[in-house]
């Protein structure tokens, strides 16, 4: 597994199949279940509805609800992958 820490400037990761360098930091799998279902699908409406500056509010949102010491600065879309990319910091 890969790891982040906040010693790096940012990296992109794709949720569909990096979503685990986020919710690493959760010591329980209710809490990783509970994590998966608010990203993969409350921010999937934000993000189809509102801006990119609200995508991202909403992102870090989730990060905060869930003292996730982790910040989205950044989102853009995979094409080949079909989902997004985001750059944490």
């Amino acid at each position: 597994m890969n790891t982040f820490t906040k010693k790096d400037q940012g990296m992109w990761i794709n949720e569909k199949r990096e979503l685990d360098l986020i919710y690493q930091y959760l010591d329980s799998p209710d809490l990783v279940d509970d994590f998966c279902d608010m990203w993969l699908n409350d921010l999937e409406a934000v993000i189809e509805s509102d801006t990119k500056e609200e995508a991202l509010q909403a992102a870090n949102a989730i990060l905060i609800w869930f003292n996730i010491d982790i910040r989205v600065v950044d989102v853009d879309w995979e094409f080949d992958d079909r989902c997004f990319l985001w750059k944490l910091k």
